[in-house]
């Protein structure tokens, strides 16, 4: 756990009402691309300050047929970070992080979150959860945990998930205790570690989703199935290309006859729009 120092906080310069963001037209917009900008930059010289050896992303060792699936993951993981980008993570979030590593992105997001927010991140490798809670041990709002956060009884209410490894359904902790309004962005994979990357939030009971392009992941572990990850990598044959547009994520089955669904299994299905 990393319970030690204050956070160390960049401060923002002062922006003119007369600038505009780029992408959205508004001065808001721009206040927060260049907060994720400073919490970029911050986060990245904390972790590589404080690590132990290479700050870059841990990869197993490697065999030559694992090659191409290890890029896939090293830009993956790169898609990752940039979709925080557009992710809305605020001062004050809570945050959960499954798949810390040595903890690069959890320096990035507990700068986002301030020292009023809180990161749990998990790490199921006992040495890189060590390099992560060493390079983390100057963020008062940032916590490693040693073990699998698809068995986590003890969340608190949560704004953000961000997963970093390849799952196959939402385990029940993660959306039981996801605010309203919250989101998660998960990588849904199928049998060889490719499927999208997929953005879900909460609006009551429903889960609304939409993929946020496709990707290659190694396996989350503890929540994959060998039958969910079939059943994706079947959906995926049949639509080559680009995703159709994706409505919700539904736990149980779809209703019978239903003809919007985009994939099923045992514990929930996938709707289009």
């Amino acid at each position: 756990m990393v319970r030690r120092g204050p956070a160390y906080r960049r401060a923002g310069n002062q922006q003119s009402p007369d600038h505009r963001c780029l992408c959205c037209g508004s001065a808001r917009g721009l206040s927060r691309r260049r907060a994720m900008d400073d919490a970029y930059q911050t986060g990245r010289r904390q972790h590589d300050d404080n690590a132990i050896g290479s700050p870059a992303r841990y990869l197993p060792r490697l065999t030559s047929h694992d090659r191409r699936r290890a890029q896939a993951q090293q830009w993956a993981t790169l898609s990752v970070g940039l979709r925080l980008r557009s992710s809305g993570i605020s001062n004050g979030d809570t945050v959960v992080q499954v798949g810390a590593a040595t903890g690069y992105y959890t320096a990035i997001l507990a700068e986002l979150v301030g020292p009023n927010g809180c990161i749990i991140a998990y790490e199921t490798l006992e040495d890189l959860a060590e390099r992560a809670a060493n390079s983390l041990r100057c963020y008062s709002q940032a916590e490693v945990r040693l073990g699998d956060a698809t068995q986590a009884s003890d969340l608190p209410e949560l704004d953000i998930v961000v997963v970093c490894a390849g799952v196959t359904h939402v385990p029940e902790p993660w959306l039981d205790n996801l605010s309203d309004g919250g989101r998660m962005m998960l990588p849904f994979t199928g049998t060889k570690g490719w499927g999208f990357l997929m953005h879900l939030r909460r609006t009551g009971r429903s889960f609304p989703i939409r993929s946020l392009g496709p990707c290659g992941f190694y396996d989350c572990e503890g929540a994959r199935r060998d039958d969910e990850a079939q059943a994706l990598t079947d959906a995926l044959v049949r639509t080559p290309g680009r995703l159709p547009e994706l409505n919700a994520y539904h736990p149980g089955s779809p209703p019978k006859g239903a003809d919007n669904v985009f994939y099923a299994s045992a514990a929930y299905w996938i709707s289009k729009a």
